[in-house]
Formats: C-alpha cells, structure tokens, sequence
C-alpha cells in the first residue's frame, strides 16, 4: 500500500521557503542596522558641538529681544523670538547630549531637559506674539518665564568656544 500525502509536502516545501526567506531578511536587517550602530559614537561626538551652537544661538537671539524691547523695535523683538523658538527646538532635538555636556553635579534627565524646554519654547512663542501685538508687558513677562525655564540649563552647561 503507498501512502503519499500531497498536502504535508507542499506544506513542508513552504515552510523550507519561508526558513530561507526569513534567513534573508535577517541578513538585511542587520545590514541596515550595523552601519547605525557603527557611526553611533560619532554622532555623538557631534551632537554636544551641535548642542553648544544651539545655546549660544538661543543666547543671542534672546538678547536681541531683549534689546529690542528696549528700544521698542517690535519687528526685530518679533524676528528674534522666532530665531529663539527655531534654536530651542533644535536643542531640544538634541537633549540627549546635554546631560553629558553638562556633566554629573547637576545630572538633569533628558526628559527632564526636554520638558523644561518645551515650556521655554511655548513661553517664547508668547514672547513672538506679544511682539506681533506690540505689547511691551505681555513680552516682558514672556522672556521672564523663558528664562525661568531655559536658565538653569544654559547656566549649566559649559559655553561654547569661539
């Protein structure tokens, strides 16, 4: 008596394709991912100088705010605010260098980091819309709150060589 059981064969021979299709997307997966790996130290050597221009950016573009509340010029008060608000969200992009930036006597989070830089952006986004109204007293308290929020972490982190 011959026993020949079609379907247990092709369900083998499928199983054989999918093991050796599976075999080829490991081997893809691990050639996109060992190339990241690989550069992951370099990229973070990058991002504390990146982190430092971003902080002397945000530095600046506050002063001339501040400037510009002086003297009442509200396009540049309104300008300098949007350099601001550009510069901290690319810091903030980059939060994870500053915990080593900063180093361990203040050892901030990042979440911690990115929080406090959220609420820097949000109260600079203010600042940009009290300057578009012309509201001297509404800008002058927005930069007070950014500064209670971006304070602590540009006096904590080291300035950035010239």
């Amino acid at each position: 008596m011959r026993s020949e059981n079609k379907t247990l064969m092709r369900l083998s021979a499928l199983g054989t394709g999918a093991l050796g299709l599976m075999a080829v997307v490991f081997i893809t997966a691990v050639a996109l991912v060992l190339p990241f790996l690989v550069g992951l130290p370099a990229l973070a050597n990058i991002s504390g100088p990146y982190a430092l221009e971003q902080i002397a950016a945000i530095d600046t573009s506050v002063g001339a705010v501040e400037r510009a509340l002086a003297d009442k010029d509200w396009g540049a008060a309104q300008e300098n605010a949007r350099r601001a608000i550009t510069a901290t969200n690319q810091l903030e992009w980059a939060a994870g260098a500053l915990p080593r930036l900063i180093g361990p006597r203040e050892n901030p989070s990042v979440p911690d980091v990115r929080t406090q830089l959220q609420l820097a952006i949000e109260c600079m986004q203010e600042a940009e819309q009290a300057a578009r109204e012309k509201d001297a007293e509404r800008l002058k308290a927005a930069v007070r709150k950014f500064h209670e929020h971006y304070g602590p972490i540009a006096k904590a982190a080291p300035k950035a060589p010239k």
